[in-house]
């Protein structure tokens, strides 16, 4: 059988991708949602796929795109998801080959300047030996019981839900210079990811203090645990990370929810706070690391691992 050519992707390719994909995880995918996950950005999508002859994808290395914001830098960067290879390639050299041609063409200050990904130790070991990832830490996993007798400060925020451009791109404008190494959450970014899954709808805080926006937040059920998928605040005042932690506990119970969970790295005032609100950092449920490799000279993969502001929405868990 001759073997696969591997290649970047091409319109065309991404039924016969996403057939692929729903065969080796056992899920059933639809287009809409591959669409939605991996949209025809600025720097195109970041996709390397082996086809065989009539051009069936027998294996996948892709990569969902961000804005970054990675101290001086700001650019693309990519985070791998939904790799697989189809039985009739698995043990041959076709992985390692996707992996070369994806960092080959992609990895590189006009394109990308940062791959990474949150692999399970299995798959980080075989990453660690032929990929050259750099292990930035463990995922940085946060969970509060939801208790209906928690004692709030008097309340001095307004709580909305909803997605609001004007004051996500508000909230961001103000909150940015906090975040210096991170994905840009402006009203772009929360628009497409929390909006525009097909199927799937995240809640909504926002909190306003003087009808100036001071929070954002999404959130979703999954399990019977509320999680926090993603977080913006600008600092000012902890009072507002109270409001969100009570809109949170209202959400929960209206869902049957018991307990919270997040990811949180990166804020170290929001770490000190939310600690004070009860939250504890728990291991992994699912044993994760957070893994890059740079794709721009300047950019110092130790910078990331102390400064980058780190939530369950980097990942393509919620």
């Amino acid at each position: 059988m001759p073997e696969p050519i591997v290649r970047r992707f091409r319109p065309g390719d991404e039924a016969s991708l996403n057939d692929g994909f729903n065969r080796v995880f056992g899920l059933q995918r639809t287009l809409s949602e591959w669409e939605w996950k991996f949209p025809a950005l600025a720097p195109g999508r970041t996709i390397v796929v082996a086809v065989e002859d009539g051009g069936a994808v027998v294996a996948h290395y892709g990569a969902a795109v961000v804005r970054m914001q990675l101290g001086e830098l700001a650019g693309w960067a990519g985070q791998i998801v939904d790799v697989f290879s189809l039985p009739q390639v698995r043990g041959t050299r076709v992985f390692l080959q996707l992996y070369e041609t994806c960092v080959r063409e992609f990895c590189r200050p006009d394109r990308l300047v940062m791959l990474f990904g949150f692999p399970g130790r299995k798959h980080y070991t075989v990453g660690l030996k032929h990929m050259q990832y750099v292990a930035l830490g463990q995922a940085p996993c946060w969970r509060r019981d939801v208790s209906r007798r928690w004692w709030w400060p008097k309340r001095t925020s307004r709580t909305q839900d909803g997605f609001d451009a004007d004051f996500s791109d508000a909230l961001w404008r103000s909150a940015a210079p906090r975040y210096r190494w991170a994905t840009v959450r402006d009203a772009r970014y929360v628009r497409q990811r929390y909006t525009g899954r097909p199927g799937v709808e995240y809640l909504h805080v926002r909190v306003s203090r003087r009808d100036t926006p001071c929070v954002w937040a999404a959130a979703i059920q999954a399990g019977g645990i509320l999680k926090l998928a993603d977080m913006v605040w600008d600092g000012a005042e902890v009072r507002s990370l109270h409001a969100l932690n009570r809109a949170l506990d209202g959400a929960a119970r209206r869902l049957g929810c018991t307990s919270v969970q997040c990811w949180l790295q990166g804020d170290e005032e929001a770490e000190i706070a939310f600690a004070d609100l009860g939250w504890r950092q728990i291991e992994s449920p699912e044993d994760l690391l957070f893994v890059a490799r740079s794709g721009h000279p300047e950019l110092d993969l130790e910078d990331v691992r102390t400064h980058f502001y780190l939530t369950l929405g980097d990942s393509d868990l919620v």
